[in-house]
């Protein structure tokens, strides 16, 4: 129990990262996977599960009013519980995850919607920072701020615990109690997943004219796996480090 606690500080303090505090990247779910991963002893699974749900929500952007589902909070959750069923109780990787994407969805989909009732919260606040700021001049506008913080950082803590604390029991009896048909059917749609996350990359090309290094890139990909299957971390890492490249193309 005490390792879900501080995980779940952990993983609060990487969300803020996601739109209040610095914005690093650091609250990314292929960095979220590598650094619990380092902290479960499993660095490459970490950095395969969160890899897959970077390139799934890769084109979900919180711009403007628009709240998306937290999918830092989705990927954290789901490589936790993940790396959990593979490493302390010697379940398949690809049914593990599956399983525990199913479950780490909602927790994103409710930190969004708690993030929109708790904005209402920040407009009080922002009063309150004029207030201070004439009085106490850039001290009080830094404490109003830091005051800002807290409630995010409590939100996605107690979504965090909420979702390992049984999360983590339930896992383990669903993955005990499947039938075989249905473990070797999630194992079958983890490897599907690899195929949404790059349909959801060609619909942001098709918004935009398909250049012809963009479909070398994706070639040399298939074709590094062709060659080294046990390399799929490094074609992974390979087509998100692409997808960055068409993203600032596409800005530029």
């Amino acid at each position: 129990m005490d390792q879900i606690v501080w995980l779940s500080v952990l993983g609060a303090v990487l969300a803020l990262d996601y739109a209040m505090v610095g914005q690093f990247m650091v609250a990314q779910p292929l960095v979220i996977g590598g650094i619990f991963g380092a902290l479960l002893g499993d660095v490459p699974n970490g950095v395969l599960v969160g890899a897959l749900i970077q390139l799934i929500w890769i084109s979900i952007m919180p711009v403007g009013a628009y709240v998306p589902p937290d999918y830092t909070v989705t990927g954290g959750v789901t490589v936790i519980l993940t790396l959990t069923l593979v490493s302390q109780y010697g379940f398949q990787l690809g049914p593990s995850m599956v399983l525990a994407l199913g479950m780490s969805i909602p927790a994103g989909v409710l930190s969004g919607k708690l993030d929109i009732a708790t904005r209402h919260f920040n407009v009080r606040l922002d009063q309150s920072a004029e207030s201070l700021g004439s009085k106490y001049g850039l001290t009080g506008i830094a404490w109003a701020n830091l005051a800002g913080l807290g409630p995010a950082f409590l939100r996605n803590f107690l979504i965090y615990l909420l979702w390992l604390g049984p999360g983590v029991w339930l896992a383990v009896k669903l993955s005990g109690s499947l039938p075989a048909q249905v473990v070797k059917g999630l194992g079958l749609v983890f490897w599907i997943i690899p195929a949404l996350a790059f349909s959801v990359i060609l619909e942001i090309i098709a918004k935009d004219r398909v250049h012809w290094w963009m479909v070398a890139a994706f070639f040399s990909v298939g074709l590094l796996l062709l060659i080294w299957p046990g390399k799929i971390i490094l074609a992974l890492t390979t087509a998100i480090a692409g997808v960055m490249v068409m993203a600032c193309w596409r800005r530029k």
